[in-house]
């Protein structure tokens, strides 16, 4: 499991990997751990869509001039430094929330139609985490496998149409005694790499996890 997390990481080519194994095998500390070790990166400020300065100028231009913002000189732009995040995808979560809608709130203050970016705008340059991945929705499944494959999302929503970077590392677990995953996934599924991980049942171990569990998510 570390080594394909790991690898996964250094070749986003790979698409991302999907972990099944029993419940309490450290399945997301695994998955939240990796983000701990990877180096910072630089983003546009401000921008919500985590831009590389330098590699993704022109499409923080596009997605100023769709979001009728000022887009700054290339000179002049707010850099800033953070580490990567662990964005994680809700099983409950709507293809709204995924994708982006129609900021309602704006569109009724200021009579003007504007986007609100989704879950796959914030998971851009980051790894988007995916828990109990054998329980989404086959329709999320489909927008999900296709935006990782193509590195773009498109909203198109009353009139609106908008399109953003959307590459990200893509990590799914689910259960060993889970259901079996959506029909014909396993041939079209595009995290490419699938692992099982082993659990020790017995709750004289418990004890020993439980502290370094604690002692990880604490910090």
């Amino acid at each position: 499991m570390k080594l394909a997390l790991i690898l996964t990481v250094i070749n986003p080519g790979l698409s991302g990997v999907l972990i099944r194994g029993e419940k309490g095998t450290a399945k997301s500390t695994a998955v939240r751990a990796l983000a701990e070790i990877l180096p910072e990166i630089e983003c546009i400020d401000g921008n919500g869509f985590q831009l590389d300065p330098e590699l993704e100028y022109q499409e923080y231009r596009s997605l100023c001039i769709a979001l009728g913002q000022k887009a700054m000189a290339a000179d002049k732009l707010n850099i800033v430094r953070r580490r990567i995040r662990v964005v994680e995808l809700p099983v409950g979560a709507t293809e709204d929330r995924l994708v982006g809608t129609l900021d309602l709130e704006h569109a009724l203050k200021e009579g003007e139609k504007r986007i609100e970016p989704g879950i796959l705008a914030e998971a851009h340059r980051n790894i988007l985490y995916v828990d109990e991945v054998n329980l989404l929705d086959d329709h999320l499944v489909d927008v999900l496998l296709d935006s990782a494959a193509m590195g773009v999302n498109s909203i198109e929503r009353e009139g609106i149409s908008f399109s953003h970077p959307a590459r990200f590392t893509l990590v799914g677990t689910m259960c060993s005694s889970g259901y079996r995953l959506w029909s014909g996934v396993c041939c079209l599924i595009r995290i490419h790499k699938a692992l099982s991980r082993a659990g020790k049942s017995s709750p004289v171990n418990w004890p020993k996890k439980l502290p370094r569990h604690k002692s990880f998510c604490c910090r």
